[in-house]
């Protein structure tokens, strides 16, 4: 299901489209694409007026939904860019079903510097990103190994070194106390 949420409605088949392309992308990893079909049951679409911005967004209260932002006029965003989005809140989507039944956070006590939102945020929210993003990592190194335009293949390198880069910033994630002893395993398999 695809609903607008601001802006003029794109055409559907334009969308749909597009989604389509983003998922084929998605799909060269298969575990990535199997991930996806299972947990995104509803997709809502999010206008975003700046083509420098992606927008995306997920929330463990609306199970199965994302929300996704496709630039206008449509088609303005790039395939791979709408993939990585869709996928980085599937597995926001993923790891919130883990957390219904292995507790990886037992606090909220600390809060550490969040290399993507710029800003103090509570120890689930750093291990969330830590795991959406070298999950997205590794999808974009099998990508890579697949075979990508010249442009995407530009993208999925940068994108490779800055999460390399960000991630190094919760290098000693795992050893808050705000984590559950499953918790500290997560962040440090994900850290190393």
């Amino acid at each position: 299901m695809v609903d607008l949420q601001e802006g003029p409605p794109p055409p559907p088949h334009a969308a749909a489209s597009l989604l389509a392309e983003a998922m084929a992308y998605v799909d060269q990893a298969p575990q990535a694409g199997e991930a996806v079909r299972a947990l995104v049951w509803s997709i809502s679409v999010l206008a975003v007026d700046d083509i420098a911005y992606d927008v995306s967004h997920s929330d463990p209260a609306v199970p199965f939904s994302v929300f996704l932002g496709l630039h206008h006029p449509i088609g303005s965003t790039p395939a791979f860019r709408l993939a990585e989005s869709l996928l980085h809140e599937t597995m926001h989507l993923q790891l919130s079903l883990i957390e219904n039944e292995v507790q990886l956070v037992r606090g909220a006590h600390h809060q550490a510097h969040s290399p993507w939102q710029r800003r103090p945020r509570p120890t689930q929210g750093l291990l969330h990103g830590l795991y959406v993003f070298r999950v997205i990592q590794d999808w974009l190194r099998t990508c890579m190994a697949e075979g990508l335009h010249q442009s995407d293949e530009a993208h999925a390198r940068r994108r490779i070194t800055e999460i390399d880069e960000e991630c190094a910033e919760l290098a000693l994630l795992w050893s808050s106390t705000d984590l559950t002893d499953d918790g500290r395993t997560l962040a440090k398999a994900l850290s190393d």
